[in-house]
Parts: C-alpha cells; sequence; structure tokens
C-alpha cells in the first residue's frame, strides 16, 4: 500500500514536471497563452495524483481498514469505495480474478442497487455504477491491499461461506 502511494505521488510529479517543462520549452512556439494551459494542465494532473495518492495514504493510517470475514458476512474498508458490510445472505458468488497486476475479488449480490443506494456520495455511486458496469456486481476489491495472500485469503473465504453462507458459489 505504501509502495502505490509512492507510485502515484512519483507519476504526478513526473507528468507535473514533464509537462511544465514541455510548455516551457514551446514558450516562443506558443507564445504566453500556450504556455499557460501547459503549466495549468501540470497542475490539474498533480493535484488529481496527490489525491489519489492521498486516498491510498489515508488508509494506510486507517488502523480499521482491511477485510473482516465472520459469521456475519464479510466487512470491506479497503478503498475509499468500500461498501462495508455484506452479509452472508446477499453474498450470490465470490469470484476471484486475476490480471497481470494485480487479483480482484468479485462479491457477486443478490441486490446490488441496495448497494449502489446506499453509497455514501455521488461519486462513490458512479464508481459503483461502473464497477457493475465492467465486473456485475458493484463489490470489488482490490486483494494486493490485504496483507494476506490470496492462497489464505481463498481459503478463509470459503470455509466462511461454507460454515455461515447458504449455496455461495466460490470461483
Amino acid at each position: 500500500m505504501i509502495s502505490m502511494t509512492i507510485l502515484y505521488g512519483l507519476i504526478g510529479l513526473v507528468a507535473f514536471l514533464g509537462l511544465y517543462y514541455f510548455g516551457e520549452g514551446l514558450k516562443d512556439a506558443l507564445g504566453k497563452v500556450g504556455t499557460t494551459i501547459f503549466k495549468t494542465l501540470a497542475v490539474i494532473v498533480l493535484v488529481v495524483f496527490i489525491v489519489v495518492a492521498g486516498s491510498y495514504g489515508k488508509k494506510i493510517k486507517d488502523k480499521t481498514a482491511g477485510l473482516k470475514i465472520d459469521r456475519n458476512g464479510i466487512t470491506d474498508e479497503t478503498s475509499s469505495i468500500s461498501v462495508g458490510m455484506v452479509k452472508w445472505k446477499q453474498v450470490k458468488k465470490i469470484e476471484f480474478l486475476k490480471s497481470l497486476t494485480s487479483t480482484s475479488i468479485l462479491i457477486h449480490v443478490k441486490k446490488p442497487e441496495t448497494f449502489l443506494k446506499e453509497a455514501k456520495n455521488k461519486a462513490v455511486a458512479r464508481l459503483l455504477n461502473q464497477n457493475v458496469a465492467i465486473y456485475k456486481t458493484p463489490i470489488v476489491i482490490n486483494a494486493s491491499v490485504l496483507t494476506s495472500d490470496v492462497k489464505s485469503l481463498t481459503e478463509v473465504l470459503r470455509g466462511s461461506a461454507d460454515r455461515y453462507g447458504s449455496n455461495i458459489e466460490l470461483k
């Protein structure tokens, strides 16, 4: 998680410096208005990456951040768009989706619209809707932000789903 914060901060800094000095290099060709546009873009890019890095940093300091699995369900507090408690009776399927860089845990629920209505704000609701459009579920957890490895997490979820859930498919 710390590495993600540093990575996003560095990407923002490099993008800022690149845009800023690119605009400065074209000062003669673009004039004052052109360089002002590049400098403004550089500041906007830097601010966006600072916000993204800050959201990762916020979760590092948050001692309650993580994934809690118990007899009540799965409590997701892994990111700023986490939905909180997902009760076992709401879970339809748990799926692990591997990409080149990370593994995501998709928690398919019986009534996704419930979680969309309970979103913290409109921005979170939009991101949850985007998850539904891409993954067919609002609840997508990036497993790389968790301290446990995917194999042990799979075993815990499988055991808990068998013990507490009813007819939960685990892929």
